[in-house]
């Protein structure tokens, strides 16, 4: 599903692509067109023009599944490529790719549980020591 996807160009028709999705997906996998376009109005201030835009370019990039009769669609993406997606979006644009200074902007700015810590230590060793 993943591997299928058809490459993307700009930045910006990824994060469309990746809200268009995670609607879908979040609600039971078939919303209508008309749903979707009312939720991202609602959100982002798109106008139904566009959404329906970004629907078809969704289709189109095999991210999102028109279903008929009604114009439904259906997510083909999960929500966790979108939220990986995202995430590697994030770090790569706001932090040249360095993961530690995402954690260290996070965590930087308040004081974690000792319970949190600990956690976050485990989890650090576990990803190091993957192959």
């Amino acid at each position: 599903m993943i591997a299928s996807l058809k490459p993307i160009g700009a930045s910006m028709e990824h994060q469309a692509l990746s809200r268009c999705a995670l609607f879908a997906d979040m609600h039971e996998g078939e919303l209508s067109a008309s749903r979707i376009a009312t939720m991202l109005s609602e959100r982002f201030d798109y106008s139904k023009t566009t959404t329906y835009t970004l629907i078809q370019r969704c289709i189109d990039k095999g991210a999102v599944e028109r279903l008929d009769p009604g114009f439904r669609c259906r997510a083909l993406v999960s929500r966790e490529w979108v939220q990986e997606f995202r995430t590697d979006e994030l770090v790569n644009k706001m932090f040249d790719g360095a993961c530690d200074r995402l954690i260290a902007s996070i965590i930087g700015r308040r004081k974690l549980a000792a319970d949190e810590g600990e956690r976050l230590k485990k989890m650090i060793i576990a990803w190091s020591n993957k192959p």
